[in-house]
């Protein structure tokens, strides 16, 4: 509360408690030197953009965090990642987790290889793939509204893209 607040009686505006995504993602990249977020899936399937637009939220973000749009073909990436050296690679998917549509939830590599996907090649191959750069990897997965064909972002969706490029941007620089 500031002392204009104060002096006129109003309550504090009420801190959020942070999202359970953001606890796990923060203590996952602890001890983290740099950061790649590889943004997946397609601009044609509405809610399936969800990874371009935290990619493209991220134009700002400091220096120790790399950014890749890699489309429906994830690994495209692949030269990225080795170029950029990261010690953490994150990955920003729509994926169907059953919860309500814009959550966001954290999975393993593993679990996002389940059927169905619009992905060339499952992720757990590109991280095993990549396995000798050393990297450490997540899936951030945001539950779709809709995939229909070209149609818009939904809001929930383009909201929670929004809440997590924020949250990312905020990070506190490695040391």
């Amino acid at each position: 509360m500031n002392s204009d607040e104060a002096r006129q009686g109003k309550a504090p505006a009420a801190v959020r408690p942070p999202e359970p995504w953001q606890v796990l993602l923060r203590d996952w990249l602890y001890g983290a030197r740099r950061l790649m977020v590889i943004g997946v899936g397609s601009d044609l399937h509405a809610d399936d953009a969800a990874g371009r637009l935290v990619v493209e939220s991220l134009a700002a973000a400091p220096p120790w965090i790399e950014r890749f749009y890699a489309g429906t073909i994830p690994e495209r990436a692949s030269s990225a990642i080795r170029k950029a050296t990261p010690s953490h690679v994150l990955i920003v998917d729509s994926a169907a987790t059953g919860l309500d549509p814009g959550s966001v939830s954290i999975r393993s590599l593993e679990e996002a290889d389940l059927p169905p996907s619009t992905h060339s090649a499952p992720f757990s191959l590109l991280a095993r793939f990549l396995s000798d750069t050393g990297a450490a990897w997540l899936l951030l997965a945001i539950q779709p509204a809709s995939l229909d064909y070209l149609t818009p972002v939904s809001a929930p969706v383009a909201r929670a893209a929004r809440e997590i490029a924020a949250f990312i941007r905020e990070l506190p620089s490695p040391e």
